[in-house]
């Protein structure tokens, strides 16, 4: 399988850099977003320790036994807290187009365990995370804090890729060229298109969502047919930008225009991807592509993703201030952010009518050969 050819936008170059320089690295993020949705980030600040201290605590957790670990079950898919293994099944989705290649043993449910930790503004969580181990709580805390202050920085970056869009927009139809004044470069840089989407709680608002996914994906050593099935199914991340460090072991994938790249790690850096949010408030301007998890390697994978996201009750429509995301008809349902999550939810879940199926899964999951 070909590698994925990816952009590398580096923030602190971005940070430092001169206008012109600033726009050519905005320019490359437009590029991004409009082939694959999925781009490397460098330059970000965070420690190489804290990555490190991060996925010893999650390594830590996981090795548990599984009593302690559902001790922190919390609800279904896409709670904070612990979901066991069987409790997601992007596959299932994709299933009837791709049935060969999605089970492994006849299981169709992810082959992966979670502990989803979030913040977000204008919350307590102070009862939930008093139950959680005081270390671990601190280095979860630390991470995701960290992160998020990184995504928030890249932000700017975006906005300042739409902006650009907008005046290429405007410069390309001579009706709008002559009824509208272009901005100058210090109103492109102050304005923030993103601000008003993803801003802080307040006034009984929960606000923009921050939520840390840790990922285990066991070891396969010994699983018969291991390699013909996937990790985590086929999916397109549902909220905002989702920024992830996994180890360097392969299985990451992309597909773009009908094809699967390979897509390998990179030490210090992490992959930054656009969620279904983004694709719909910038009208499809911008891609999510799908992407997976696949078995191409038998060992251990640890991987730890940011996901983000507006306010829950946010209406998800054209972003604010955007031309590119305006130019069209509106092609998407507008929903609340909670709606089409829960949506999203619900779709690779195993509640319901699959909880026999789901049993069954976890069955075969525990006859694995787990070398943790």
């Amino acid at each position: 399988m070909p590698n994925a050819e990816l952009r590398t936008i580096s923030l602190d170059e971005f940070q430092s850099g001169d206008y012109a320089r600033k726009c050519a690295i905005a320019r490359t993020f437009n590029q991004a977003m409009r082939r694959t949705g999925f781009f490397y980030l460098s330059g970000h600040g965070i420690s190489e320790e804290l990555v490190a201290s991060t996925y010893a605590a999650a390594k830590e957790f996981f090795d548990r036994s599984e009593e302690y670990k559902r001790g922190f079950l919390e609800g279904g898919f896409g709670a904070k807290g612990y979901h066991p293994w069987g409790t997601e099944r992007q596959a299932q989705a994709h299933t009837a187009e791709d049935s060969d290649d999605t089970s492994v043993d006849g299981m169709i449910a992810d082959m992966v365990e979670d502990f989803m930790y979030s913040i977000h503004g204008g919350t307590d969580h102070e009862e939930y995370e008093s139950r959680l181990p005081a270390e671990f709580k601190r280095i979860l805390q630390n991470y995701t804090t960290q992160v998020a202050a990184v995504r928030q920085e890249f932000l700017k970056i975006a906005s300042l890729a739409l902006q650009l869009a907008d005046a290429d927009l405007t410069a390309d139809d001579s009706e709008l060229a002559t009824t509208n004044e272009s901005p100058s470069n210090e109103d492109l840089l102050k304005t923030n298109l993103f601000g008003e989407m993803f801003r802080k709680g307040g006034d009984g608002e929960m606000g923009h969502v921050h939520s840390l996914r840790i990922n285990n994906y066991f070891d396969l050593s010994g699983v018969e047919n291991a390699t013909r099935g996937f990790r985590l199914g086929e999916h397109s991340d549902y909220a905002g930008f989702t920024v992830l460090n996994a180890e360097d072991v392969r299985g990451l994938q992309v597909k773009v225009d009908g094809q699967w790249f390979a897509v390998r790690p990179r030490a210090n850096t992490f992959l930054v991807n656009a969620g279904l949010v983004i694709k719909m408030i910038t009208n499809g301007y911008w891609h999510s592509s799908s992407h997976r998890v696949a078995a191409t390697a038998t060992e251990r994978r640890t991987s730890l993703a940011l996901f983000s996201a507006p306010d829950p009750e946010t209406m998800i429509g054209p972003l604010r201030g955007c031309r590119v995301c305006s130019a069209e008809p509106f092609k998407y349902s507008r929903v609340s952010v909670r709606e089409h999550i829960h949506h999203c939810f619900q779709t690779a879940s195993n509640r319901g009518e699959d909880d026999d199926e789901a049993e069954e899964t976890i069955t075969i999951v525990g006859k694995m050969n787990r070398k943790l």
